[in-house]
């Protein structure tokens, strides 16, 4: 599929921007995990690291789990994606680095069913006795920013840069228009049909174990696609 953001409705397809990507990775985009807990030191660290092929990132955060340990969020190193994140909601890292990491481990990269696993284990203790759905809504408003402007890289100051709405053109050939008055379909066609995805291990500098003083870490980078 096919996404493409534009400044107003009546511009020409010419101008439509074919990445299927709705948020490129980039140094940026990285959320860094505490390894905690289990039994770990250099040599298991360098085991773990020593893990290649497909699927190698997978395997890896197995391995840590295996060891007892578990990633816990630490970081969105980026002091502008992590404001930009921040803006939309102040847990939105938290959220984000427990939904990305888990994708991971059910080895279910698929953002709507994410946003079911995060709400079922509902990690923040939000209330939500009362039918309120906080991680849905959070989740929603992120990929809409992102399809209407918001960069990882470029201080947000919270403002649409498409005026007139949102296409997708699918492979098929297909146009899906998407006015801004219709927020609410954007947002529910988004979360439906996007998934996190693993960007290159080695352009990335992800999916290693790392001390730094005397704590281990492991960095993951966010990347959603189009299904």
């Amino acid at each position: 599929m096919k996404g493409t953001k534009i400044s107003n409705l009546q511009e020409s397809m010419s101008y439509a921007d074919i990445t299927p990507t709705l948020l490129n990775a980039s140094s940026a985009t990285t959320f860094t995990f505490e390894v905690c807990g289990g039994q770990f030191d250099d040599n298991v660290a360098d085991s773990i690291n020593s893990i290649n092929g497909k699927g190698c990132v997978i395997k890896r955060i197995k391995a840590i789990l295996q060891t007892g340990a578990e990633l816990k969020f630490s970081s969105v190193p980026n002091p502008i994606f992590d404001n930009n994140l921040r803006m939309i909601d102040s847990n939105l890292p938290e959220i984000i680095g427990w939904m990305l990491a888990d994708c991971y481990v059910q080895k279910n990269m698929n953002i709507k069913e994410a946003a079911k696993r995060i709400s079922k284990d509902n990690p923040l203790n939000y209330n939500l006795s009362q039918g309120h759905d906080h991680y849905g809504y959070k989740i929603k408003s992120l990929m809409v920013a992102t399809a209407l402007g918001m960069l990882p890289s470029k201080t947000w100051s919270g403002r649409y840069e498409a005026t007139g709405g949102y296409l997708v053109v699918k492979n098929d050939g297909d146009i899906i228009c998407f006015h801004l008055y219709d927020r609410n379909l954007l947002e529910d066609y988004l979360l439906n049909n996007t998934k996190f995805e693993t960007p290159s291990k080695s352009r990335y500098n992800m999916g290693e174990v790392y001390r730094n003083e005397d704590k281990y870490y492991f960095n993951l980078v966010l990347q959603i696609r189009f299904l």
